[in-house]
């Protein structure tokens, strides 16, 4: 989701870590549960990458890309149509 098209309702609590590349990447959980919410990347600094659990209905959004794919476990199935990076 971009940044132009989302409103955060409520505080977040936020933990800050640099990436392997260097990059910061922001991880938004609720400050109550603890529960991940949300993430951003200076990276891609205009774009939210939300946590599926925290939706009410996860089938209604199409994965538009796979971060961090090159990593992925052997495991871990990426629809071949997912743009990676």
């Amino acid at each position: 989701m971009s940044a132009d098209t989302t409103v955060i309702l409520g505080t977040v609590k936020t933990y800050t870590l640099t990436s392997d590349a260097g990059n910061s990447v922001v991880s938004a959980f609720c400050p109550t549960c603890g529960n991940p919410i949300y993430k951003t990347t200076s990276v891609m600094p205009d774009a939210y990458f939300f946590h599926a659990a925290t939706l009410d209905d996860p089938s209604l959004f199409k994965p538009e890309i796979a971060v961090y794919a090159n990593s992925a476990q052997h495991w871990d199935f990426i629809d071949p149509d997912v743009k990676r990076q």
